[in-house]
């Protein structure tokens, strides 16, 4: 069986966790022959460091090259019989999907096409963003996280609906071993806080933060404002702010005047997960926030990613945190309405929470696990 990926406008972005874990892990099945990942030139070593066969695209800012990356698609997947090709949502690539699917259909070339949505439609107009996805009729399969499948698509085809299946993503077990082989990384049962001899190692508050902090994602002075409250209500406790990830210069601006306050930006998840694993016997608690308008169906790996390092979580009260958790079994400490005081307030409850949560790093949400559950087994089915 030989598989292609699609991952043009991906690799390389926020969004490339799926990207780079299913080309990795197809690579290194043994029921797949050959893996074409098709990409533009900035990426071809990172995808042959996955062990998959490069297949240049043209960058598909104009129109033209996205018909021309379309032809190109259909030439190499007739000429190598690829029988399925996994390609990762980007507006900008449905026309270059669109028409390698009908071509394939015209040719009477026997390819499966899956559609994996990972972002759930928070466009300003999501009606128009349907009306434009439509143009994916010929499309298979539907797969990925369901909530996003089912708000960028009108569903036409109720079938298609009713078959689209869950790809889920738990914890990167790969850069997880590769960092550290030694724990085995689950939730620590705490001391009580006593702020007059707070000195022991464990006793150290941590409080993280793990996300974009931009107007385009998130209300971005949300998270500085909550630790502007605990800063105030911590001030005679030893304690330590961590943020992970991009932010805005206003953010950043806004962070440097808040003591205590570390800024990692946007590092390497091998890193995060080495600055993680260094807070995981101490007093640590995650914040998993989402805005509740735009959204309240995403789901968050960040709390997955807190509780495999031992952290206590407070997220966001949506439905998409909600359904994270109880999909993986999450104990999720507090759920909070999105207010600085209430997010604050939540946190601080748990500061002095002694209940040893249950969930440890289970092997079943390891991201090569559900490959071989939930996304290999829909190549199979759709290869022969």
């Amino acid at each position: 069986m030989n598989i292609g990926f699609f991952s043009l406008e991906v690799l390389g972005t926020q969004g490339a966790i799926a990207a780079e874990t299913y080309i990795r892990e197809a690579s290194n099945q043994d029921k797949i022959n050959k893996v074409f990942v098709f990409d533009t030139v900035r990426n071809r070593s990172k995808i042959e460091d996955l062990g998959s066969i490069f297949q240049k695209l043209r960058p598909n800012k104009r129109l033209i090259n996205r018909f021309l990356n379309a032809i190109r698609l259909f030439r190499i997947i007739k000429c190598n019989k690829i029988q399925v090709l996994h390609f990762f949502y980007r507006l900008n690539n449905v026309p270059s999907i669109s028409l390698a699917k009908i071509l394939c259909i015209f040719f009477d070339v026997k390819c499966t096409f899956i559609c994996d949505h990972r972002s759930v439609n928070i466009s300003a107009n999501p009606f128009l963003r349907k009306a434009f996805n439509l143009f994916l009729f010929p499309i298979d399969i539907y797969a990925g996280n369901i909530n996003a499948v089912k708000t960028n698509h009108f569903f036409l085809n109720s079938k298609k609906k009713k078959e689209a299946k869950i790809f889920d993503l738990g914890w990167n077990d790969f850069v997880f071993n590769t960092i550290n082989k030694k724990y085995d990384l689950h939730y620590q049962q705490f001391s009580e806080l006593d702020a007059a001899t707070n000195k022991r190692r464990e006793d150290k508050i941590v409080i993280w933060y793990i996300g974009t902090l931009s107007k385009a994602n998130r209300e971005p002075l949300f998270i500085p404002k909550t630790l502007e409250i605990l800063s105030h209500d911590l001030r005679n406790s030893d304690h330590v702010f961590k943020i992970a990830g991009p932010c805005s210069e206003e953010v950043f601006n806004y962070l440097k005047k808040i003591k205590n306050t570390k800024i990692l930006g946007n590092i390497k998840q091998s890193k995060l997960y080495q600055n993680m694993n260094s807070d995981s016997q101490k007093n640590t608690i995650g914040m998993a926030y989402m805005a509740s308008l735009r959204h309240q169906m995403a789901p968050s790996l960040k709390i997955v990613e807190y509780a495999l390092a031992g952290f206590k979580i407070v997220a966001s009260n949506t439905i998409g945190m909600h359904q994270q958790a109880k999909r993986f079994g999450l104990e999720v400490g507090a759920f909070s309405e999105n207010t600085p005081e209430l997010f604050a307030e939540s946190v601080m409850s748990l500061i002095n929470q002694k209940k040893n949560p249950e969930w440890k790093r289970r092997d079943e949400f390891a991201f090569s696990q559900l490959f071989v559950d939930q996304v290999l087994p829909v190549y199979l089915d759709n290869a022969k």
